[in-house]
């Protein structure tokens, strides 16, 4: 019997606007998008980017048959961020 180990996890990207260029590992794909990553030691850089909005950056590691999802809210130029007091 051969026991064979998954090498990949899979990334889900979705934003908000949709419609974002995402760029993991110098590929681009468009968002709602889905990758097959394969498991490795360093993590991988994630840009999720529109034109008009700040860019959303994010590292992510990914192992073996792990799922990760990121929900990307994009932000407008020039939006104010929410500050919070203690």
């Amino acid at each position: 019997m051969k026991i064979t180990t998954q090498k990949y996890g899979t990334l889900i990207v979705r934003s908000k606007p949709s419609h974002a260029i995402v760029i993991v590992d110098g590929k681009n794909n468009i968002t709602p998008v889905f990758f097959d990553l394969e498991n490795r030691d360093l993590p991988y850089d994630i840009i999720i980017k529109k034109e008009g909005y700040i860019d959303y950056i994010q590292k992510i590691v990914i192992q073996s048959g792990e799922k990760i999802e990121i929900n990307a809210e994009l932000k407008k130029k020039g939006e104010q961020r929410k500050r919070y007091s203690n």
